[in-house]
């Protein structure tokens, strides 16, 4: 499911962080949920972090993106927004959580087969859907800047390029 809800889902705005064009998003509460139900299986110890690959060096860029958002909040004084800060280092930690969660998730080689096939046709309909964008008039959602940010639904011109599906895919 979360294979086809991430690059299909529109980008819609969920809660709008003030003094800046960031939105909470839909998919972000997902993966938020997912980062929670991960941890708890974690303590239950039904999820086991020893057999999972790459944890220290994640935990190292997880250390880094926090001192440096620590190091502009009280040293350099350049994040003017701090709740806008956290939000940027929590949006690391939550899409790099996604590894861990599928990693798990992946215990057999049917699992493998099952979220390549799932991953496969998730992008053949990314791509039905940017030819719709390109040449049937399929709503187009970017939030690539303050106005688009807010949700707006844009359709392309004829000399416009194809930006992305709903996800930014």
């Amino acid at each position: 499911l979360f294979v086809f809800f991430i690059p299909l889902f529109p980008k819609f705005p969920f809660q709008v962080v003030n003094y800046t064009y960031i939105a909470i998003r839909f998919d972000d509460m997902l993966s938020a949920l997912l980062a929670l139900v991960f941890v708890v299986q974690l303590l239950r110890k039904k999820v086991s972090f020893n057999k999972l690959p790459y944890k220290k060096l994640f935990a190292g860029f997880w250390v880094a993106v926090f001192v440096s958002y620590a190091m502009g909040m009280f040293v350099t004084k350049t994040i003017e927004f701090p709740f806008v800060g956290l939000l940027h280092a929590a949006r690391r930690v939550e899409y790099m959580m996604l590894f861990f969660i599928a990693f798990s998730v992946i215990k057999t080689a049917a699992d493998y087969r099952k979220l390549l096939f799932s991953f496969l046709t998730s992008l053949f309909l990314i791509n039905i859907y940017g030819i719709g964008q390109r040449f049937f008039d399929f709503p187009a959602i970017s939030t690539m800047n303050p106005e688009f940010a807010k949700g707006r639904i844009l359709f392309l011109t004829p000399e416009a390029r194809l930006s992305s599906t709903f996800a930014g895919h």
